[in-house]
């Protein structure tokens, strides 16, 4: 069977080009190697369950064996094997399709050029690191004969038969002198640990186990128990803390996909909450570069994806932007949209525990994914001032309807703006909590895309809130009224803020300060832009006429308790923008001297 022969391309050009542009790291040969040895046992397993193979006895491995004299590399496997005209067909012509194309297209390539996926080239990335490689082989078919492979890294190989005598094939490379490096057991240990820690079938280097960890994601949900998951998650991620939960992938169509996704708890650190998925092929690692694998909003979930049907030749720049990204990222939305429901109804209280970390994820990607909002709307939850529960919006709603359909009610301070939510407390008025960063985008997007609901938060108008606020005053009460409005005029000395006097429902309150719902929406929009934190000067200063205070104030005035009314006027004006949130600090050092004053006066 003696034969010599060149490979089926014109040019000399061919190996140069391979060793200086197929790949940027060189130990991806390893990969490849071992890739085609594990699809040749695959294949083999497949026809031996099927009875076209009578090896039923094989023991499935593969072996990597170095030498450190030689200066070689050994992969031998027991997989398919080949025979002469396979050799020929899957060595000679296949593999190396396409050829002159490659070589009339990448010889001018620039140093980024990952163009080995395009063209089949895996075997021949072995020629990166060899100044010869041998192929020994015997095929599983009855009566095949050994075959015997040779290539010096020119286009000129040489085939005989061989005294190889089990099935499988057996790649020895020779090394040359920039990659001798991985004839050194531990330079090659590195690379097949970072690779092939969960590989399918038995991997050794140099009788030494490679493969020692398990692929839980590969197996059955229903028979991964709840210690494994968490164990598995130490491993891979080893931060020091669990997960919140987790979602275990197992998909068939469209796309065959397996992998496990774990929720961690959140980290201060934006960029420490990126970039933790690691992409596998057929339990063999291939990058952890997985941006396009999810969407942007669950760029902070850990875990594995092992997508079989994408070549492990893949380089990154083409594994982004490849269209089936698209319905991976769906598949996976969808998945967590379910996970996210299902934990809602079967284990609320978990579910409210996870809030805290998990409501900035899940309301970006309402807001960034309609899909993903109309599947989880009554998933997005928020605590009640008035109940202290948690609710969705649509409950809240549906309480709410008779009193004021499709308004809701919020707050952003729940201790800031205690008082106006005590105020519509006794009003029978139920007030949410929405205190997040992110609540303002989502009111927006809920107004504008949510089913006609309309927020207004409780400190931008009172007369919801308001006792009787349809009852007109007495004439005496008009004069105290316009009494009280000229002395905090007077006081305050600031023609931009309105002052009412207004019956509030709670006599605790003396004032407060409103920024109607649209302005104080448009200066927080505003604020969000600078640097530097601005205050609104134009608002409203309701004085509550129930408050004792009010009184007090015009019996002071009729007194000339003209220095204590100024006092006090001052104090309750910036008591009431402190309530808002809307008090300039510069302006502290007033505030704490008047109020000594103050003391100074009660304690006389």
């Amino acid at each position: 069977m003696a034969e010599k022969g060149t490979i089926s391309v014109s040019t000399d050009d061919l190996f140069p080009i391979i060793k200086k542009w197929l790949y940027s790291e060189h130990d991806i040969f390893l990969r490849e190697l071992l890739s085609n040895a594990v699809d040749a046992i695959t294949k083999h397993h497949h026809l031996i369950i099927t009875g076209e193979s009578n090896h039923k006895d094989i023991k499935h491995n593969i072996t990597v064996t170095t030498d450190s004299e030689k200066k070689t590399i050994t992969i031998k496997d027991t997989g398919l094997g080949m025979t002469a005209e396979e050799v020929k067909k899957y060595i000679n012509q296949i593999a190396l399709s396409s050829a002159e194309d490659f070589v009339k297209k990448f010889k001018d390539a620039g140093q980024d050029a990952q163009v080995i996926g395009h063209f089949g080239l895996g075997f021949y990335s072995s020629f990166m690191v060899s100044t010869k490689v041998e192929i020994r082989t015997l095929s599983f078919q009855e009566g095949a004969e050994a075959v015997y492979w040779e290539c010096d890294g020119s286009t000129s190989f040489s085939m005989d038969s061989c005294d190889k005598t089990d099935v499988g094939t057996e790649i020895t490379l020779y090394l040359d002198k920039d990659s001798e490096n991985f004839a050194d057991e531990y330079s090659t240990r590195q690379t097949m640990e970072r690779y092939w820690q969960y590989c399918p079938f038995d991997l050794k280097l140099n009788d030494n186990q490679i493969n020692t960890e398990k692929a839980i994601w590969a197996e059955n949900p229903s028979q991964v128990k709840e210690k494994q998951y968490k164990e598995f998650y130490t491993k891979m991620f080893p931060t020091g803390e669990e997960p919140l939960f987790w979602i275990h992938l197992n998909f068939d169509l469209p796309l065959n996909l397996r992998g496990i996704l774990y929720f961690p708890k959140l980290t201060n650190d934006p960029n420490g909450n990126k970039g933790r998925i690691k992409l596998f092929s057929n339990q063999v690692f291939v990058t952890d570069e997985t941006q396009d694998i999810v969407p942007p909003f669950l760029e902070m979930l850990r875990g594995v994806i092992d997508w079989p049907d994408m070549p492990l030749n893949v380089s990154r720049s083409s594994l982004q932007g490849n269209p089936k990204l698209k319905k991976i990222a769906a598949r996976i939305t969808k998945k967590i949209a379910d996970k996210l429901n299902g934990l809602r109804k079967n284990n609320f209280d978990d579910y409210v525990g996870f809030w805290k970390d998990i409501n900035p994820v899940v309301k970006i990607g309402a807001i960034q994914d309609r899909e993903f909002y109309d599947r989880v709307k009554d998933s997005i939850i928020f605590k009640s001032a008035n109940s202290g529960e948690w609710t969705n919006l649509s409950d809240y709603l549906e309480r709410a309807k008779e009193n004021h359909e499709n308004k809701i009610y919020y707050a952003s301070d729940e201790h800031a703006q205690a008082s106006y939510i005590e105020m519509f407390k006794k009003q029978n008025k139920e007030v949410l909590i929405l205190n997040s960063s992110i609540d303002p985008h989502l009111i927006q997007f809920l107004e504008y895309g949510g089913g006609g609901m309309k927020f207004q938060r409780i400190d931008s108008n009172l007369e919801d809130a308001t006792t009787n606020a349809d009852k007109e005053d007495s004439k005496e009460e008009q004069k105290e009224n316009k009494q009280i409005i000229k002395l905090f005029k007077k006081s305050i000395g600031d023609k931009k803020v309105k002052i009412e006097v207004k019956e509030l429902g709670s006599a605790d309150i003396p004032a407060v300060v409103i920024l109607p719902e649209h302005q104080r929406r448009l200066h927080e929009m505003q604020a969000m832009n600078l640097t530097e934190r601005t205050f609104v000067d134009e608002y409203d200063l309701i004085i509550n006429s129930a408050s004792p205070l009010a009184a007090k104030l015009t019996s002071l005035d009729a007194a000339k308790k003209t220095t204590e009314v100024d006092l006090i006027c001052k104090h309750v004006h910036d008591l009431a923008l402190i309530g808002q949130n809307n008090f300039d600090p510069t302006k502290m050092g007033e505030f704490i001297n008047r109020s000594n004053k103050i003391i100074s006066i009660l304690a006389s």
